[in-house]
């Protein structure tokens, strides 16, 4: 059944971009993968596909300033899983020279959209 929209898989489109970013370079996290079906009640139909990766299969460069990805401070409370992309929450200056910020989930979830 094909999914109208798809997305996720942002672990490993920032490996193709960022190879640095891999933790384990020699190991294929995407085994862990979670797919997650979004389905229309009233017709059955597959609208919408999640593909969900864990989160530590991703090397944070924490020692690394140059490489590193920040975490945003900004509570998501409505989001369940986290999104990791260059978006700045309201403008926090301290997240600005970062190339990648990840946005946690509510309830510190493991998983990456």
């Amino acid at each position: 059944l094909q999914a109208a929209s798809k997305f996720g898989g942002t672990l490993y489109q920032l490996f193709d971009q960022e190879p640095q970013y891999r933790k384990f370079p020699l190991f294929s996290s995407r085994g862990s993968d979670c797919f997650v079906r979004q389905v229309d009640i009233q017709n059955g139909r597959i609208v919408g596909q999640y593909r969900l990766s864990l989160l530590h299969g991703l090397d944070f460069h924490a020692k690394d300033s140059s490489l590193r990805i920040a975490t945003c401070t900004d509570p998501h409370l409505a989001k369940a899983i986290c999104v990791c992309d260059g978006n700045v929450c309201n403008d926090v200056e301290s997240l600005n020279n970062h190339k990648f910020v990840l946005h946690p989930g509510a309830c510190n979830c493991c998983w990456l959209l």
